[in-house]
């Protein structure tokens, strides 16, 4: 989850805005792809400014889908709340993988 400053946080968003945002960030129009997407925008955004907690520049760019992404991540965290995946807040990344593999067991 991306910490937004309140300036920036709307918490009025609901999901089906959030969705819609998320699934315009993947070429193949999935939601998993768009985070996925959006969370390596992110990862640019850090290699490229090498300070993690300065989020001014990202989030004047990319508010919307910060907003859009932790309302998501959360609400989809809450799926897997005493499943076999440890600690869903404390690293993303791992927690979108688990998610892709739980997805792919489902559509198998």
């Amino acid at each position: 989850m991306y910490n937004i400053p309140k300036f920036y946080q709307l918490p009025h968003m609901t999901t089906e805005q959030a969705t819609s945002i998320m699934k315009d960030h993947a070429e193949d129009g999935q939601l998993i792809t768009g985070m996925l997407e959006f969370q390596a925008i992110w990862k640019e955004h850090i290699d490229i400014r090498q300070d993690k907690l300065d989020v001014s520049f990202f989030m004047t760019k990319y508010f919307y889908e910060s907003n859009a992404f932790n309302l998501l991540y959360e609400g989809l965290s809450t799926l897997f709340v005493g499943t076999d995946y440890p600690g869903l807040q404390d690293n993303t990344e791992d927690f979108i993988n688990f998610l892709e593999k739980k997805i792919e067991t489902l559509v198998l």
